[in-house]
């Protein structure tokens, strides 16, 4: 489902029907920005909240995965966290449309797992590169204490393990599918871990994707060799 605002009652209940049926994921958006919240209130007046659409149609589970979650209240936050659900924080479009920005704080206090979205749909672009850095913005004006090395984490390995493929992609270590992607820095190449990671992440004028591997299979390479 596309969020509860783009849903009939009855799709939403057939949703839910089909992957309880076939053990499925869901990913879904809630709590963007206050004019949603609203018509979701209009369009649900029996639901006693926003969360609690989803709940009632069965998709509230551990297989879950919300985007923005930017003004949830705490019976929500405490309720995502006891059903195992997944966020997804798309920072970019929260700036994009003013909504406003989710205090990562929230789901570490109920240690529920989060990784980094691009939401295309309100956001203006595909790169996690400029997700971390625009996430990293976010906590600044949060004033959470997060560091460029653990967004990155979020972007890679966290992104995975909210997906559900934590045990096969996200790390570059044995057993892991190698999906890269390689970065074009300046000639002189910093060696120095922290400077690495911040050209990487915020540099984005001066680091364009060389190649990209799929399970170890180049399907892009600038000098069009593989």
């Amino acid at each position: 489902p596309r969020f509860a605002i783009s849903c009939s009652h009855e799709m939403l209940h057939a949703a839910g029907q089909f992957a309880a049926k076939h053990d499925l994921p869901v990913q879904t958006h809630i709590a963007e920005n206050g004019s949603e919240i609203e018509a979701v209130r209009q369009l649900f007046p029996d639901r006693r909240d926003y969360l609690d659409v989803y709940e009632h149609y069965g998709l509230l589970t551990d297989k879950m995965i919300l985007a923005h979650c930017i003004w949830l209240s705490d019976n929500e936050w405490q309720r995502v966290g006891d059903s195992g659900a997944r966020v997804s924080h798309c920072p970019d479009s929260n700036f994009f449309l003013g909504s406003g920005q989710m205090d990562t704080r929230r789901p570490d206090a109920l240690d529920i797992p989060w990784g980094l979205g691009t939401d295309v749909g309100g956001g203006r672009t595909f790169s996690l590169r400029k997700i971390v850095s625009s996430a990293y913005d976010t906590a600044r004006i949060t004033g959470s204490d997060i560091s460029p090395e653990a967004l990155l984490w979020r972007a890679t390995t966290g992104g995975a393990q909210v997906l559900g493929y934590g045990e096969r992609v996200g790390l570059v270590q044995p057993g892991f599918d190698a999906d890269l992607i390689a970065i074009q820095l300046e000639k002189e190449h910093p060696t120095d871990l922290d400077q690495l990671i911040n050209r990487h992440v915020f540099r984005h004028d001066a680091g364009p994707v060389a190649a990209t591997f799929v399970r170890g299979r180049c399907l892009y390479a600038r000098d069009k060799q593989r």
